[in-house]
């Protein structure tokens, strides 16, 4: 009776936490049983796939773009149609986007452009702030991809306005925050 032996396959998950839009390296390590591996490949549970090398150890890169919890199938095929098949799982957490404002100068009048500063931060570390939405709340929005900017506000004599700013990740995950400011 002849034994067949099949390739063996590993994978390795990334250690660090996995977020929306942030790149998580995946590594594989193929093993011929008795013949050469024809093909190796990684489904990263979320519709991506991707080839890796037929033999020893390669890295595979993948960015979710939703969070949850995802199946990694490696599967290794010999040229004897023998395969070699491991998953694991992986979770993407959500992104938690937390953001202050300042306004300067401490007077705002008409005659001198507000200027304002957004600090963006996200839980877990190390999505992307893609763009920041300002709403000055005089009829009067704007988008910028910096964390900064200023406006003249045409109405003073002690109106107040609700001035607001969204940040938005890459992958859409957004935290606001807000102020009155009284203009002069």
């Amino acid at each position: 009776i002849p034994v067949r032996v099949g390739p063996t396959i590993t994978i390795s998950v990334p250690s660090a936490s996995l977020v929306p839009g942030v790149p998580a390296i995946f590594s594989v390590a193929v093993n011929a049983g008795g013949a050469a591996v024809r093909s190796a490949t990684i489904d990263f549970g979320d519709g991506g796939r991707q080839s890796v090398s037929t033999s020893g150890l390669s890295t595979a890169t993948h960015v979710y773009n939703a969070s949850g919890t995802y199946i990694v199938t490696a599967e290794a095929v010999d040229t004897a149609g023998e395969s070699g098949v491991a998953t694991a799982s992986v979770s993407v957490q959500p992104v938690v986007v937390t953001v202050s404002m300042t306004v300067t100068p401490s007077t705002i009048t008409t005659t001198t452009p507000a200027e304002f500063s957004a600090a963006a931060t996200t839980t877990p570390a190390g999505a992307t702030i893609e763009r920041y939405e300002w709403n000055f709340g005089d009829g009067n929005i704007r988008t910028t991809s910096g964390s900064t900017t200023s406006h003249l506000y045409q109405l003073g004599g002690g109106r107040r306005f609700v001035v607001s700013v969204r940040a938005v990740t890459v992958t859409g995950a957004s935290g606001t925050a807000q102020r009155e400011i009284v203009v002069q």
